[in-house]
């Protein structure tokens, strides 16, 4: 016998000699380690257990001088600690059966136990009690993780979108009470404007909203503050009802810091691209233009006297220099796109289609924006985004058709173009090579997205994702 193992700790609570020497002799014969202490009346038995709170099992029989049935496993389940394993005879069979759903282990039939069932139903229930208490800790150490967590966490109702539990940090977030936060449904942290929206959803069937979503919203505090939260879920059983929790996290500041950043970089931007549009319209241009009105001044006075070899090379200098003048002025105006800051996103495609109307090209321009204006930032974004993707097209695809659309759903601006010319194998041209690294740059400060969809002889797609701001 190994003493260095904790031994089995029983209670027999019996009041019949005969049953508790049975009883005894049969755990004895089964458990190598074995401690048993026999209490005879429920007071005695109070006693023992109140004094030692380490049995691992009370083995009880229905009836005692002092307390008998349901009454007797009341008493007994309300201070003890351990597993319970009714002793009970054939007439009190109903009540050994009815006890079982107040928490009892097993019940055992005194006239049919043997060394085997009385092991088997001890160990069971000993195993029963640990698989229950690592439950219950599991449960309690999920309740500390989700309430002492600093991130504001909530729980809702799938089929109701009531909110079932919240945490400390969710309530501080919103401003609500516990009480104040239970029980309110998901719209209610909304602002007004954005309720339709979320109504839709909750109109569509249980089974289409199943997917957890993340992403970043706009959400409303009790005092009605506007926050933007990034939002990121999982669908969880909450006390066996399908639930989705939620982990919202405050990122207004963020958000605020990052405006004023693109703002700050956009008006750096603007006064360079503006310094280099003067510069090239009052230095090189006006340089260029003084150029060919002398050359062409000098040309009329020696005209007659070249000869046609030279006369061609003087009007092909000229054409040079027309030519040099009006990309200069091009340039110049691309590189400060005012259209886009008097009109719009829209009036600033429209050009760019205008410029390239007399190409072999015919373009489709769906524009579906909810809003008239984006803020600046995201226009000009989109503008030369556009603007460099409808260059190369004119200059590499092969196309004869091309379609732009601009567009806004589900909270994200989206502009796609595609054209049926020539394409090619993204992985091999790459975006550096088409002169939208520096776009997909941009992009990606806004959490924007670019995805170019192209293969040989099929033409190429592209696509830009940016979510809405507001």
């Amino acid at each position: 016998m190994n003493n260095t193992i904790k031994p089995t700790r029983v209670l027999i609570v019996e009041d019949n000699v005969g049953d508790i020497f049975l009883v005894e002799k049969f755990l004895k014969k089964r458990f190598d380690n074995l401690s048993v202490d026999i209490a005879n009346t429920f007071k005695k038995a109070k006693t023992q257990i109140l004094d030692c709170t380490d049995y691992d099992v009370i083995l009880l029989d229905l009836k005692l001088p002092d307390l008998s049935g349901h009454n007797l496993v009341d008493e007994v389940l309300d201070i003890c600690n351990c597993s319970v394993i009714i002793l009970t005879g054939y007439s009190d069979l109903k009540v050994a059966k009815e006890v079982l759903a107040k928490g009892v282990a097993d019940f055992l039939i005194k006239d049919e136990i043997s060394p085997e069932a009385l092991h088997k139903s001890v160990l069971y229930a000993i195993e029963r009690k640990r698989f229950i208490d690592d439950l219950r800790a599991t449960k309690e150490n999920y309740r500390n993780l989700f309430h002492l967590s600093p991130q504001p966490k909530w729980i809702y109702e799938l089929s109701t979108f009531k909110i079932l539990d919240a945490n400390t940090a969710a309530l501080k977030q919103y401003g609500y009470s516990f009480e104040e936060f239970i029980g309110k449904q998901i719209h209610e942290l909304r602002p007004p404007e954005h309720i339709p929206t979320l109504q839709k959803v909750i109109k569509r069937p249980l089974s289409e909203r199943q997917t957890p979503y993340n992403g970043t919203f706009v959400h409303r505090k009790k005092d009605g503050q506007i926050i933007t939260v990034d939002i990121y879920s999982r669908d969880i059983l909450f006390q066996n009802i399908p639930s989705r929790m939620i982990v919202a996290i405050d990122i207004s500041e963020r958000k605020r810091l990052q405006e004023e950043l693109q703002l700050t970089s956009y008006n750096v931007e603007k006064r360079e691209r503006e310094r280099m549009a003067t510069s090239l319209h009052n230095g090189l241009q006006q340089m260029l233009l003084a150029s060919f009105m002398s050359i062409e001044t000098l040309g009329k006075e020696v005209e007659k006297k070249l000869d046609s070899r030279s006369k061609s090379s003087y009007e092909k200098g000229l054409s040079l220099l027309q030519e040099a003048i009006e990309t200069t002025r091009r340039i110049a105006h691309e590189i400060t796109p005012f259209e886009i800051e008097e009109k719009g996103l829209t009036a600033g495609i429209e050009t760019i289609l205008e410029r390239h109307s007399q190409s072999n090209l015919t373009f489709n321009f769906i524009n579906d924006l909810k809003s008239n204006r984006l803020p600046t930032n995201l226009e000009i974004i989109l503008f030369r985004t556009t603007q460099e993707i409808i260059n190369n097209i004119v200059k590499h695809a092969k196309a004869s058709t091309a379609d732009i659309t601009l567009t806004e759903k589900d909270k994200e601006l989206m502009l796609d173009i595609s054209d049926n010319g020539v394409g090619f194998d993204p992985s091999l041209v790459g975006i550096k090579h088409l002169g939208l690294k520096a776009l997909s740059s941009s992009i990606d400060s806004v959490n924007g997205n670019l995805h170019i969809d192209s293969q040989l002889g099929k033409g190429t797609k592209i696509e830009v994702r940016i979510p809405v701001p507001y």
